[in-house]
């Protein structure tokens, strides 16, 4: 399978400055597809045996071509897993379609009802059609793209104060970084919504540049609806050489600091459950 993600080239401007130089997933692959449900037929206490759904969405080989790279290995998993809850609520995590979005295409959306627990996991580890890990399943993906990318960054909107943890498995080892995310304003722009991760805050002995699997996982110990509309990695490009300009059909990517200001999106905002 092709996992080869092919660098942006950028503005003149660009160069030097941090930037995006790949996507780990922007939602767009198996929208209005891909779902993992669970309704409880019967109350369900912590210390019982979790209730848990999966799913897998795997593109053609070719999707890198076709979508413009923006799912690595060409594959995604997601499982939920309910550990409490009342009888007849119901868990989802669901990848959506965005429309009249010029920066989203997509979006991954998890809704938890009140009095409940679970763990919604999204998994990238080649496609292998399972929730079962294969910690190389992305061949050794040089998550450095060449020595340029430092940090991950995920555009997240959520109802509640929560916390999501980035797990990666790489040839030396694994490692993990947890992003605290605050409840999102209701009038809120695209600044609010972006958080960053440095490669250097994740612990545990990780190689960048040999990566086999990620994991992204958001615990809720109590309705709490969010959305990761991308999950993108960030670098410094070297300074473009003088006599080798980039090419007049380059995409210019604004910097975070002129990006507009837009209306929440109006596919799927998170609200407060029901009680």
């Amino acid at each position: 399978m092709k996992l080869a993600i092919v660098f942006a080239l950028f503005a003149v401007c660009a160069f030097g400055q941090l930037v995006e130089v790949g996507i780990i997933d922007d939602f767009f692959i198996g929208q209005n597809i891909q779902k993992a449900q669970v309704t409880l037929a019967n109350d369900l206490s912590l210390g019982g045996t979790p209730i848990i759904a999966t799913s897998s969405f795997s593109a053609a080989s070719d999707c890198n071509i076709e979508f413009g790279n923006t799912l690595i290995g060409c594959s995604r998993d997601m499982e939920m897993r309910v550990t409490s809850g009342e009888q007849g609520r119901s868990f989802d995590s669901e990848i959506f379609s965005i429309s009249g979005d010029a920066n989203f295409r997509g979006e991954w959306v998890v809704a938890n009802p009140k009095t409940s627990s679970s763990i919604a996991t999204l998994q990238y580890d080649g496609a292998d059609e399972t929730f079962t890990l294969n910690t190389n399943g992305l061949n050794n993906f040089d998550l450095t793209f060449g020595g340029t990318a430092t940090e991950f960054r995920l555009s997240i909107v959520s109802d509640l104060e929560t916390q999501y943890t980035t797990t990666v498995y790489t040839s030396s080892g694994t490692c993990s970084a947890v992003i605290q995310v605050p409840r999102t304003p209701a009038q809120y722009n695209y600044a609010d919504t972006f958080f960053d991760i440095q490669y250097s805050d994740f612990s545990g002995g990780c190689s960048f540049s040999s990566v086999g699997a990620i994991e992204l996982i958001l615990p809720s110990s109590d309705a709490v609806d969010a959305i990761v509309r991308k999950i993108s990695i960030l670098g410094i490009l070297p300074s473009a050489s003088p006599t080798s300009p980039p090419s007049a059909s380059s995409t210019p990517v604004p910097s975070q600091s002129n990006t507009p200001t837009p209306v929440p999106s109006q596919s799927r905002t998170p609200a407060p459950s029901q009680s």
